[in-house]
């Protein structure tokens, strides 16, 4: 079959070096560039892995509609590979290929279409998690399913522990594929529409904690939001705080008087800090202050009278110091005016 790879990312090269190991014919890759604050980047290793194999390749950031007529003229595809890609791909270029487009959802399809589904998975307490290969289609995580692996994430597993197992598994789907089509026992299976749930995109500022969830809440979204997510996090006298390493106490001091956030234990276990959630008790191990330092929670956090997250006065006082910080500015920037015309 002759296959145009179109992905990028960890997953991306994992299917790549998965593709030439077992000598598959691929005709052409396009490679995901990734941005440049991005600090683990794959585009070149992967771009390299191809260049070794005489293959053709693009590291670039979309398909343009000049790539439409190369791809269909030049590369003639049966299957177009997805996996690790962001941004659309053309239905022409999905069209110039008889068996169309297929990728890898990171959810058990139809359940969590859209967006961060393995990070609404683990928010949400799904027990099971997964990645489906699927037929690419005009509405999005829509198409025909072929095949699925059902992931259980560990009581205290983290996102990028199941990233990585899901990344293992949407190679394996990709194995399935080809091994079926050689066989011809390929067969892609509909979704159940009325079975479909979906996912909102997520952006940095979401991951702010509400201390007034419960701590079995609390603790899921830090698991969640870790590396490479941008993080759960809080405020500590106004300076932003990520939340690394949490868990829920199993057996808490029952409060009665209860101020969520408020930091109630330090080095009960060396390190740590216990904090009040609306129902539960939160154990933090470690965090990331404002510069970037990963250290002990109670190395920043010292004292039982603190509380973390961010408080009508402190939002007050740091509207202020930037209205201030505007204002000096202006007044810089207005200064060699009035300067010239009294001169």
């Amino acid at each position: 079959m002759r296959i145009l790879f179109v992905g990028g990312f960890y997953r991306g090269h994992l299917l790549a070096k998965r593709l030439l190991e077992r000598g598959e014919n691929v005709v052409g890759a396009f490679v995901f560039r990734e941005d440049a604050h991005e600090t683990v980047q794959f585009n070149e290793q992967i771009a390299s892995q191809f260049a070794a194999h005489n293959i053709w390749t693009k590291v670039t950031r979309k398909i343009s509609a000049s790539d439409v007529s190369m791809i269909s003229e030049r590369f003639a595809p049966d299957v177009i590979f997805c996996l690790g890609w962001r941004t659309l791909i053309p239905t022409d270029v999905l069209q110039s290929a008889p068996r169309g487009g297929v990728a890898v959802h990171d959810s058990l399809l139809p359940r969590l279409r859209g967006f961060a589904p393995t990070n609404w998975g683990l928010i949400l307490g799904h027990d099971q998690l997964g990645a489906t290969l699927f037929q690419l289609a005009d509405s999005v995580d829509a198409g025909d399913v072929y095949f699925q692996c059902a992931i259980t994430p560990a009581p205290h597993e983290s996102y990028e522990s199941i990233q990585d197992r899901i990344a293992q598994a949407s190679v394996e789907l990709f194995d399935s594929y080809l091994d079926a089509a050689r066989d011809g026992t390929l067969r892609g299976v509909p979704q159940d529409q009325t079975q479909a749930t979906f996912t909102c995109a997520r952006g940095p500022a979401d991951g702010e904690i509400d201390w007034s969830a419960s701590s079995l809440q609390i603790e899921r979204s830090v698991r969640a939001l870790g590396p490479p997510a941008p993080g759960a996090f809080t405020f500590l006298d106004g300076s932003p705080l990520v939340i690394t390493q949490a868990r829920q106490l199993t057996d808490p001091p029952a409060y009665e008087g209860r101020i969520p956030g408020r930091v109630v234990g330090r080095n009960v276990e060396p390190g740590t800090i216990d904090v009040l959630c609306g129902a539960g008790v939160l154990r933090i191990d470690r965090v990331h202050t404002a510069t970037g330092d990963s250290r002990p929670a109670a190395a920043v956090v010292a004292s039982v009278r603190q509380t973390l997250g961010m408080n009508h006065s402190q939002e007050i006082i740091q509207l202020r110091e930037r209205l201030a910080a505007m204002e000096n500015r202006l007044a810089c920037l207005e200064a060699p005016t009035r300067l010239a015309s009294a001169g």
